[in-house]
């Protein structure tokens, strides 16, 4: 490995390949660090498991389509995408039956009247959690709740009701046909990136920052840290200096909560289902799950477990969440679709250790702290990543917008120094 160069990156996600893209058009010297032996980090298309078929382990939707650069470069590189309507809309199998039109009406004004909640608890200036908007009253309740925890990757009682409001959303949510994954490494197409590299510490004590790893230092003018929150706060890199104190406050009060999926591959699609189906199955014991049906046609059924209990389900192991996911599946399209699953795989992010969570999410009271992650605070370190938006955290596009402004940083500094 190389021993010295302008600029380091940590990381080899949607923001540290952004970085590295607009350091490369730039010309300065450059090395993205990954600790995995592939790229891409939550931003995984994997398309060995399911033969043909590619599987987003991570991301997959085009969040805030219509203002999303990804989606802009999606159609510069011709990717296609489904323009669908809001992920709110979906079919309901409520204990023993699909629900019928008037009964999704009342489950649309109830999530409607939920989100409503937390933006009136929002401009009131209260940095409560955001769980007081949500009225026991409700109908499915347990189903919005577990929506809720799919966006914010946690339970309501976790989540800050104003920095649920802060996210920028216009509710077009796209899916990529070729995978989201996929799309960013397109976008970071030539980007060299050192995989199996994990940096252990950073000490940005002297003049040059000097990083540690298996394959030896790597000395740099300025780095670009793009770790999970979760990984930066349980010392997953070691810092000398250790990182400033209200910064560490920041990533303490952003932490990534728990998103999985369970993904079957069936003989053919569900049958009565479109293309590009959603559908949350409500069983007896109210604990409901949400899955995508036939994405794009394709015969497969994703499950997506969230918050409190996919982070119960993620320490018992794999296995008990593919269990959970197989008998919500049963439970909704019935014994028979059990005799249709020729594969499945499940996601392990909660237990990656370099990962350690699915996206961030600010605390109730401390939602103010997210935008200390947002600004400079040396001319040697920036950081990067989703959590390191106001507006666009927890999204594939706010990490990428966040690398090449963080790369912006750092090209300055160098600037200012030479």
């Amino acid at each position: 490995m190389i021993s010295e160069v302008d600029v380091a990156i940590v990381g080899a996600g949607a923001a540290g390949l952004a970085a590295g893209k607009v350091l490369q058009e730039h010309g300065v010297t450059f090395r993205v660090l990954e600790a995995r032996s592939r790229s891409g980090g939550r931003a995984w298309t994997d398309e060995n498991v399911f033969a043909d078929l590619g599987f987003d382990h991570g991301c997959h939707w085009l969040h805030s389509a219509s203002i999303n650069p990804l989606r802009q470069e999606a159609d510069r590189l011709r990717v296609g995408y489904l323009k669908q309507e809001s992920w709110r809309e979906r079919q309901v199998f409520d204990t023993d039956h699909w629900i019928n039109n008037a009964a999704r009406r009342t489950y649309q004004r109830a999530l409607d009247t939920t989100f409503a909640a937390l933006d009136h608890h929002s401009t009131q200036g209260r940095d409560v959690s955001a769980s007081q908007a949500f009225d026991a009253n409700l109908p499915y309740l347990p189903a919005i709740r577990h929506i809720f925890s799919q966006v914010t990757s946690a339970d309501p009682e976790d989540v800050s009701v104003i920095d649920s409001a802060h996210y920028l959303e216009t509710e077009e949510d796209y899916p990529v046909e070729a995978g989201y994954g996929a799309l960013i490494q397109r976008v970071a197409s030539g980007v060299d990136v050192a995989t199996d590299t994990p940096v252990t510490q950073i000490d940005w004590s002297g003049k040059q920052v000097v990083l540690q790893t298996p394959r030896g230092d790597l000395r740099a003018r300025s780095v670009i840290v793009t770790s999970s929150t979760n990984v930066l706060t349980s010392d997953g890199i070691r810092f000398d200096p250790e990182l400033p104190t209200g910064i560490v406050e920041a990533l303490n009060a952003a932490p990534l909560g728990c998103v999985e999926k369970v993904a079957f591959l069936l003989d053919k699609p569900v049958d009565d289902m479109p293309p590009s189906s959603f559908a949350t199955i409500i069983p007896p014991d109210q604990r409901p799950l949400y899955f995508q049906i036939n994405p794009f046609g394709r015969p497969m059924a994703v499950a997506h477990l969230s918050g409190s209990m996919a982070r119960a389900l993620a320490h018992d192991g794999e296995a008990a969440i593919i269990a959970f996911a197989r008998e919500r599946l049963i439970i909704g399209f019935g014994a028979d679709i059990a005799k249709r699953i020729k594969a499945v795989t499940a996601t392990g992010w909660t237990n990656d250790p370099y990962i350690q969570g699915a996206y961030s999410h600010a605390r109730p009271g401390l939602a103010h702290l997210r935008k200390r992650l947002t600004e400079p605070f040396s001319d040697r370190l920036f950081l990067a990543g989703e959590a390191t938006t106001v507006t666009a955290y927890a999204s594939a596009h706010g990490a990428h917008e966040t690398g090449i402004l963080a790369a912006k940083r750092a090209l300055g500094a160098l600037q200012s120094t030479r």
